[in-house]
């Protein structure tokens, strides 16, 4: 990734002519000139995007996981939490903890805090469905399975909780 505000295309030239000389060659099928003040780009697993600040109103570049690395994490704690998953409930939570506290350490940059919110939703949401079909509670069993009980009495990890430092 090259950020130039002038000139982005002899930029590009000299980067391939570079690559060229030390034996490499860019994938052109994912190397592009983009507006970064007009247009969003996914690198390295995060968007690079124009966000709206809620505090002066204004609009400033900013960094958020992308869709794709969000899909992932959700993907992973659903093979975690899988109807047919019959490990004891600890191993389980040690598992799901392992893999948003991985998730979480990749993406502490940029903003990130109402992602890992509604991430935290979600795994509230997952837990809480795997514990009423391992435990055959009939209703949704927000009172047998509340927020405190998953996240601080089985121990699922917050990435809310978790902020800036994991």
């Amino acid at each position: 990734m090259v950020l130039c505000q002038h000139h982005a295309q002899q930029a590009l030239a000299i980067i391939r002519r570079w690559f060229t000389v030390m034996g490499l060659e860019l994938n052109e099928q994912k190397t592009t000139v983009k507006q970064a003040r007009k247009e969003s780009f996914d690198f390295l697993g995060y968007t690079f995007t124009m966000l709206h600040s809620y505090k002066t109103g204004t609009r400033y570049p900013g960094v958020v996981p992308s869709k794709k690395a969000l899909r992932r994490v959700k993907d992973k704690v659903r093979e975690c939490l899988k109807r047919t998953n019959l490990q004891p409930l600890p191993d389980v939570v040690a598992t799901v903890n392992h893999k948003l506290r991985g998730w979480a350490n990749y993406f502490r940059y940029g903003s990130v805090a109402r992602t890992r919110q509604n991430l935290d939703d979600f795994v509230y949401q997952r837990m809480r469905g795997f514990l009423r079909r391992r435990h055959q509670v009939q209703t949704r069993a927000t009172r047998h399975f509340s927020r405190r009980y998953v996240y601080e009495e089985l121990g699922v990890i917050s990435l809310k909780a978790l902020g800036g430092s994991t």
